[in-house]
């Protein structure tokens, strides 16, 4: 197969895990054999991570399960985009016919003897043509590493020491007429996913018993949000700005939800809510309301955060969670958040960006 015929098949699944989860299928393809130290532009040889919408800048760690015959590999730019100018990491598991796995180091595009490193090391069958084998990467503090299985740390085969550049960029390739199939783990990325909640007149968490469908409901967008506690977001709205934490994937009101409010009441105050049930008798709702007067802006982006863990809520300005708190309530007993919804109130329109952290991102 030719490199510019490369098949793969991209799809989103729901995984239980504690966050987020997007699975981006693919098969790596045959690209014959390349030398990472004698091409010039190898980016084009690689599945690039990046151009599926996700920031990896900063990023160290990777586990990953693969099931190829040999030659699994990745390379970590400091570019976005590869640039060949830029220093690059490559980490080559079962080369030379499944019998060595090495490291390789470029700091630039001179192909020079002087610009390059590597090591190598005997690790014979370490990859399986026919079973997916459980690795781990590791570039950090000037330390470059490879291991087996699926804790990083544990069971390294092979570590460089070279000082240390930012990973920008992440392509994989399997090497020396190899096909790979991948499950890619790559930890503490954020997902930023921009919405407009419309003009829903004015409704009542209280007082409706299918209040979901007047929400913008953040599950259909293919995301996993079983077990999240905490939503950084930014939102720009006259008032109202409101986030509904539901136990149920699909809002189903018989299941316990939260309601977080912000600058609601002509932007005077902040609400939060927790109904128990679909009753909507007394004993199943609970609210607390504090004042904040003009917290929002009808024509300026403000940030905020949200959590609900172990049964407390909380709703702080700013980007940095745990910081600058503006309402505080415990409502025991916790649930598992499932589903999330977002909705402005009080006849507002909001535009909102909003970051779900703590994402793991699987390529399978």
């Amino acid at each position: 197969m030719a490199f510019d015929q490369r098949f793969f098949l991209l799809s989103i699944v729901a995984l239980k895990t504690l966050g987020l989860v997007i699975e981006n299928t693919f098969t790596t393809p045959n690209i014959e054999t390349k030398n990472f130290h004698y091409v010039v532009d190898f980016w084009q040889y690689v599945v690039d991570v990046n151009k599926y919408g996700l920031d990896l800048t900063g990023i160290t760690t990777m586990t990953f399960e693969v099931k190829a015959c040999g030659g699994a590999s990745i390379v970590m730019s400091n570019s976005e985009v590869g640039d060949p100018k830029k220093p690059l990491y490559n980490l080559i598991i079962g080369g030379e016919n499944n019998t060595k796995s090495t490291i390789k180091v470029r700091l630039d595009d001179s192909l020079q003897p002087t610009s390059q490193r590597l090591i190598s090391d005997q690790t014979p069958d370490v990859c399986k043509c026919n079973e997916y084998r459980p690795f781990w990467i590791s570039v950090k503090n000037g330390e470059q590493w490879i291991g087996t299985g699926r804790i990083v740390g544990k069971s390294a085969i092979i570590g460089l020491n070279y000082p240390h550049f930012i990973i920008r960029g992440i392509g994989i390739y399997t090497n020396q007429e190899n096909i790979g199939d991948w499950r890619v783990q790559i930890e503490g990325l954020v997902i930023e996913n921009t919405f407009t909640t419309p003009n829903i007149g004015t409704k009542d968490f209280f007082y409706l018993v299918d209040f979901w469908q007047y929400v913008i409901d953040v599950n259909k967008y293919g995301l996993d949000l079983t077990g999240i506690t905490t939503m950084k977001f930014e939102v720009k709205a006259c008032g109202g700005a409101s986030i509904v934490m539901s136990n149920s994937e699909v809002g189903d009101p018989k299941k316990p939800m939260y309601d977080f409010i912000i600058g609601n009441d002509n932007n005077q105050k902040s609400f939060l809510r927790r109904r128990k049930d679909d009753s909507l008798t007394a004993m199943s709702k609970q609210t607390v309301l504090y004042h904040t007067p003009d917290i929002c802006k009808c024509d300026e982006y403000r940030p905020f955060w949200i959590r609900a863990k172990d049964g407390d809520l909380w709703i702080g300005e700013g980007r940095t969670v745990g910081m600058n708190i503006t309402a505080g309530f415990y409502y025991p007993p916790p649930f598992t958040v499932r589903g999330i919804g977002i909705y402005t109130n009080q006849e507002n329109i909001g535009e909102w960006k909003v970051q779900i952290e703590g994402t793991i991102v699987s390529f399978s």
